[in-house]
């Protein structure tokens, strides 16, 4: 069976190339405790944030951009927390502060954008999460990539 996309994998990759050096992520312009890592190595636009402490990534947010919803742009976004700092306001805290430093850097460029997350309907701790970032009933559907039961969370980001 095919499993949803887990954001768990990318922060593990991310804390592997991070500790042999094969990224090096920037400090966030905007007073913020992440760091920014923007490519394009997988095809669109990928925007990473990290909660990094004493070397270790403790949580990680990743925007990639998507097709846009009625001419503005929509990043679907990932984001998971290393085992040892869960239930500890991480995700929170890294998808707060993230979505302020898309705005203040995207807001330079564009006057909106969306975001959407898609989480499984098992996956509870990630659906608390969306719901205090997001605000919003989610939408049931069925995952694109597994064709599990999911939820999609969708909200406009106005950054002007």
């Amino acid at each position: 069976m095919v499993e949803m996309t887990n954001p768990l994998t990318a922060l593990i990759s991310y804390q592997a190339a991070y500790k042999e050096g094969r990224i090096r992520p920037q400090a966030c312009p905007s007073p913020s405790d992440l760091v920014v890592l923007m490519d394009k190595e997988t095809g669109p636009l990928r925007v990473s944030y990290a909660l990094i402490e004493h070397g270790v990534v403790k949580g990680i947010a990743i925007f990639i951009a998507g097709p846009h919803i009625d001419q503005i742009p929509l990043f679907d976004i990932g984001y998971a927390v290393d085992e040892n700092f869960r239930c500890q306001g991480v995700a929170t805290k890294v998808m707060e502060q993230s979505i302020s430093e898309m705005r203040a850097g995207f807001g330079r460029h564009i006057p909106r954008f969306y975001l959407q997350a898609v989480i499984g309907t098992t996956n509870v701790a990630s659906q608390k999460v969306a719901a205090r970032i997001f605000g919003s009933s989610p939408k049931p559907i069925t995952d694109s990539v597994s064709g599990q039961p999911a939820l999609a969370y969708l909200r406009l980001i106005e950054c002007r």
